[in-house]
């Protein structure tokens, strides 16, 4: 491990003189800032083929069509089309999407108890076109020129020693870039398909569990489904369908969670959906679902194994448990409704021990006193194939100035020493800052940890703020 370190720190040092670096205007901040998702798009508003995955690139890049996993093999290929069959993918429209990695946590009653420190719940979400939302990140984009129907939202929470939560506008959607005859509502998102397009080593990681594919069909387009994937239920846009990988193909759909089991009729569609994976050593397996109609409220929670509820999923706080929805700040009454969701806690340790992918997790600031986190800039980290890409947001108390300096410390291994440091005498003048570092290709990698860490100050160090640091886990 100490050879693996030291080698990827002479990689970083090497790496930073010829670093990807890019100014963007950027309005998005918190951890999921330039992390890799896939997601489905409303053909009915872009132009599309209804039914297919795309994947959003590492960074503030290129959003594109999934295609088949490099060398072919055992790796799972989560082309709608694949999965159900061209034809019918022309046909059908996807609403919700989940390949079953979903970190859902909750009492018996459906209550999310935020995790103590450094852990944090964080919950991903997209809404539908014409949400207004009561207050934050979802009101502001609602009343903005191009709507928040295609951005994604975060919400993180954490305990003691004092409760904290914070909701993001994670990814504007100019950043998303779905657009393509029109802005394109973003109506399913997963964060963990892309993990099946990382580098080869990481692969062998993710065969180690069955893999899965849930998904909903909107009642729209349940003529085009073939009667065989109900086994005999009615057919439903509130139904979950399932199917599994064999290493080579996809097995007969089949439904998963029946509408009548979520308290739906079948008339219903179900908009978002995130379901946790069978391995955890949870007390119940979970699953968080939105509908159309938002009804009883725009975030649910059921419980497959064994059953419970469905309940409204909430959040302990110190006045007591809310409905996560007015957390996110949204409506309820049927008023806004969330249309895409998923599930993440990065510092997840249960088996398979695979390395964990994207965003950092927030960690206790270890810097030294002189080096204030007021809390005015983020900083994200995400991996994508071939190395991180860091997301540094927002500027100092005193502003951004056009000749500031931006540090970003590594700490390498959780040896306790900052083992590699850069500055930059970037002009900063925008809000954020996107570095490209690659990482060394090694199956040694496994159990690393890296802490990053952000500062920005004017060059007479009269204005000096840090960021959050963050971690990576592999």
């Amino acid at each position: 491990m100490t050879a693996t370190i030291r080698l990827l720190a002479a990689t970083l040092l090497c790496a930073a003189l010829g670093a990807q670096t890019q100014e963007l205007d950027s309005k998005s901040s918190g951890p999921l800032v330039g992390v890799p998702h896939a997601l489905g798009v409303d053909g009915a508003t872009c132009g599309l083929s209804r039914a297919q995955n795309w994947i959003k690139e590492s960074g503030i890049r290129r959003t594109l069509p999934i295609t088949p996993p490099a060398g072919g093999g055992p790796i799972p290929d989560y082309r709608i089309a694949s999965i159900v069959g061209a034809s019918v993918a022309a046909a059908i429209d996807v609403d919700a999407i989940s390949i079953g990695l979903d970190l859902i946590e909750a009492t018996s009653t459906g209550v999310l108890i935020p995790p103590p420190p450094p852990r944090i719940a964080l919950i991903s979400f997209s809404v539908t076109r014409g949400t207004v939302g009561a207050f934050g990140p979802v009101r502001s984009e609602a009343l903005a020129f191009e709507g928040a129907a295609a951005d994604l939202f975060s919400f993180w929470t954490q305990a003691a020693p004092a409760y904290r939560d914070h909701v993001d506008l994670a990814q504007d959607s100019p950043e998303i870039r779905i657009w393509c005859s029109a802005l394109g509502d973003m109506d399913a998102h997963d964060l963990y398909i892309p993990l099946y397009c990382g580098p080869a080593w990481l692969l062998p990681y993710l065969t180690i569990e069955q893999q899965a594919c849930y998904f909903s069909v909107s009642n729209a387009t349940l003529a085009a489904c073939p009667s065989s994937w109900w086994a005999g239920t009615t057919p439903s846009g509130a139904t979950v369908l399932w199917t599994t990988w064999t290493g080579a193909a996809w097995t007969p759909i089949r439904p998963f969670v029946t509408y009548d089991r979520l308290g739906l009729s079948a008339n219903d569609d179900l908009d978002a959906l995130a379901i946790a994976p069978a391995f955890l050593p949870q007390p119940s397996r979970w699953m968080l679902y939105s509908t159309r109609s938002a009804s009883p409220d725009p975030v649910m929670i059921f419980g497959i194994s064994p059953p419970l509820g469905p309940f409204v999923f909430r959040v302990r706080t110190p006045a007591g448990d809310v409905p996560l929805s007015t957390r996110l700040g949204l409506r309820g009454g049927g008023a806004d409704d969330v249309d895409a969701i998923s599930a993440l806690d990065p510092e997840i340790t249960a088996p398979p021990s695979h390395p964990n992918y994207g965003p950092g997790t927030p960690v206790g600031s270890s810097m030294p006193w002189f080096f204030p986190t007021t809390g005015t800039m983020t900083s994200a980290v995400s991996r994508g194939a071939l190395g991180f890409t860091f997301d540094l947001h927002g500027c100092t108390p005193c502003g951004c100035g056009p000749s500031d300096v931006g540090i970003l410390l590594l700490n390498l291994g959780g040896t306790g020493s900052v083992l590699a440091t850069f500055g930059f005498p970037l002009p900063l003048a925008r809000n954020t800052f996107q570095l490209a570092l690659p990482f060394v290709q090694s199956s040694a990698i496994p159990g690393l940890d890296i802490d990053a860490y952000w500062i920005r100050t004017d060059p007479t160090l009269t204005c000096i703020d840090a960021a959050d640091p963050v971690r990576i886990h592999f």
